[in-house]
């Protein structure tokens, strides 16, 4: 569990990014649930080689999420806000899967690598309104990452983000 500590923010920075690369260079897996990571760090090489982010555009609002591919068969989800709604439309480049499709398009991608998997969710986690609805999405973000049995090659970051 990373926790950085800053409001929206920073929340992650190109330090980061650099971190989180050399653990996904040897074998990590990565979950990313934020809604500023964009509006703060546009598509830099981090989201588009290692969250292989196509494209994206900020603060689009997405208020329900509907699983695609990897997450097939979830949802749908309300998505309930505790703070400012600035979630994103987020579209995966050639290499990666839609792994949910939101009222206001793609909300977002999953990569499945030859060495690491990635997972990118331009809405927070936590406005997924119901706890079995999270759940949900966790247990099938562990299952695509290789299961429970090698947990420390996971690697999991969420960002409570406000505006």
């Amino acid at each position: 569990m990373w926790f950085t500590g800053y409001p929206y923010a920073s929340t992650f920075t190109s330090q980061n990014e650099a971190s989180v690369e050399s653990y996904l260079d040897s074998g990590g897996n990565f979950f990313l649930s934020s809604q500023d990571y964009l509006y703060n760090a546009g598509l830099t090489s981090f989201g588009e080689n290692y969250l292989h982010i196509g494209s994206f555009t900020n603060d689009v609002r997405q208020t329900n999420v509907t699983g695609q591919n990897v997450y097939s068969g979830l949802g749908p989800y309300t998505l309930s806000y505790p703070f400012t709604n600035y979630s994103d439309r987020v579209s995966p480049d050639g290499q990666a899967q839609l792994a949910f499709y939101g009222n206001q398009g793609n909300a977002a991608v999953s990569y499945a690598g030859a060495s690491f998997n990635t997972v990118f969710l331009g809405y927070p986690l936590e406005t997924i309104e119901s706890l079995s609805g999270r759940s949900a999405v966790l247990e099938r973000t562990i299952d695509f990452f290789g299961s429970c049995l090698q947990m420390s090659q996971h690697f999991f970051l969420p960002l409570v983000e406000k505006k």
